[in-house]
């Protein structure tokens, strides 16, 4: 069904402030055609009227800058699923915290692994400068990583080797939590696709 030019018009708009919306995507001209592609199947529709049919189509799409978000979105999401970056993980996981409680909980899961990572590592920076307070401490207030428990009487019982023991930890402190999060993202992806395809 051929749409008239009002109607035509509605859709160039709509198709316009989408690539404007778009700035910058690598693939911005793609992610337009498909999105005519998929207006002008709905338009294969004969049983209404075509203004009707771009109305519900474009309203279901949403507005044109909310879905250029999601495809911002997805495509972080989709580049953070095979790296090892941190930068582009929390980048990818900030976007997706802001679009539902997995992606909360995917970034602070994110968040707190690295900082646990950070003071592993400043503890074994620090370790030669404050070697009386800084180990892993055994004694009559049970064990603790890090700062001397207050009260005396316990042992440090690592030594000289706290900082390659620290330095190790904060290592798979980063990876354990790296992997995590991009297992979290793919199994959304496979969720999403599910959902597609259902």
């Amino acid at each position: 069904m051929t749409p008239d030019m009002k109607t035509a018009d509605t859709i160039d708009r709509y198709l316009l402030r989408f690539r404007l919306a778009l700035a910058g995507a690598k693939d911005k001209e793609e992610l337009v055609s498909e999105i005519r592609s998929h207006i002008v199947e709905r338009l294969e529709d004969h049983s209404r009227p075509v203004d009707e049919i771009v109305h519900d189509t474009l309203s279901a799409l949403g507005t044109p800058e909310i879905l250029a978000t999601r495809y911002r979105t997805e495509g972080l999401l989709e580049r953070a699923s095979t790296t090892m970056s941190p930068l582009l993980l929390l980048r990818a996981t900030m976007r997706w915290a802001m679009t539902g409680i997995r992606g909360f909980f995917a970034f602070w899961v994110l968040f707190l692994g690295y900082f646990m990572a950070a003071g592993f590592y400043v503890s074994a920076a620090l370790k030669p400068f404050f070697a009386d307070r800084l180990g892993f401490w055994v004694g009559d207030h049970g064990f603790g990583i890090m700062l001397r428990p207050s009260g005396g009487g316990d042992t440090e019982i690592l030594g000289m080797w706290f900082a390659p023991v620290t330095l190790a930890l904060g290592c798979l402190c980063i990876i354990g939590t790296t992997k995590f999060v991009r297992w979290l993202i793919s199994k959304r992806r496979r969720t999403n696709s599910t959902t597609a395809t259902a």
